[in-house]
């Protein structure tokens, strides 16, 4: 399939050929998640991105490992400190002790280690606090929308392409959210998935303010590849805290995950209401 760039100067007339006839209904479910605090919001998001992992637990590890490694250092200071006990080999020829640059080179490398580990584990940790804010203002003002797969998938050119998505905001009138899923259908049909950034289209910037409502999204947040179809039927979506073009998007996990995390949330209200 060939594809074509992103140009929303050409989208205008999908609008209006799908608004002058009746579009073809579609099935939207109907439990409308609303997340009783941010903190739910915040397990939403990482039960999709493994996002406490990557930011807190992770980093912590690799503050552990130099941590422990001058632990041995100490260690083997007091009670070994030529490294008599170990064998030595330098430029193919056994040596007694170890040299004093080799030790010293060993020590400063710990510590090296360690001073980076925490810088890392500081930036994360600020990153995070981020992700906090960003959870209070999806939870403040993020509207469900349901998902819905698109016709047309996504080709990298490599055999790896996978499906694409279009997400309407519950919000919006049954025909209404037909005609926003028409229009990016038949824009999809002549277009092909967009190449280039954004992977996250808004209806309002390819058909006008007449059409919001309605998001295209290349990839669903944590799928790359998800197969033909998504165990997922919402997603929270609000505008960036920051203002531009980027959205903050978070999946909504369901089954046993979702009620887990719902439990754990009202139970975390209930404390705090105590």
């Amino acid at each position: 399939m060939h594809v074509r760039r992103f140009d929303p100067s050409e989208a205008s007339d999908d609008w209006i050929a799908v608004s002058a006839e009746e579009p073809p209904p579609i099935r939207r479910p109907r439990d409308v998640p609303a997340p009783v605090s941010a903190d739910e919001v915040g397990a939403w998001a990482n039960a999709s991105d493994m996002r406490r992992t990557e930011l807190v637990r992770a980093p912590i590890f690799w503050v552990v490992l130099p941590v422990a490694a001058l632990a041995f250092l100490a260690q083997q200071a007091i009670t070994d400190p030529t490294g008599e006990a170990w064998g030595k080999q330098f430029n193919g020829e056994y040596v007694d002790e170890w040299p004093v640059w080799f030790l010293w080179c060993v020590w400063i490398g710990a510590f090296v280690w360690l001073l980076s580990a925490v810088a890392v584990l500081v930036n994360r940790r600020r990153m995070m606090r981020e992700a906090g804010r960003d959870d209070e203002h999806v939870f403040e003002l993020g509207a469900a929308c349901s998902i819905h797969r698109a016709s047309v998938d996504y080709d990298d050119g490599e055999c790896t392409g996978w499906p694409t998505y279009i997400a309407l905001d519950h919000r919006l009138p049954d025909r209404h959210a037909a005609l926003v899923h028409a229009a990016f259908e038949r824009w999809l049909a002549r277009e092909g998935v967009p190449e280039a950034d954004p992977g996250r289209i808004r209806s309002e910037s390819l058909f006008g303010e007449k059409a919001a409502g309605g998001y295209f999204f290349r990839s669903l947040p944590g799928i790359q590849i998800s197969g033909t179809t998504t165990e997922r039927r919402w997603l929270l979506v609000a505008e960036s805290r920051v203002g531009g073009a980027e959205l903050l998007v978070v999946p909504v996990p369901v089954g046993a995950r979702f009620r887990r995390i719902r439990e754990r949330a009202l139970r975390r209200a209930a404390r705090r209401g105590a």
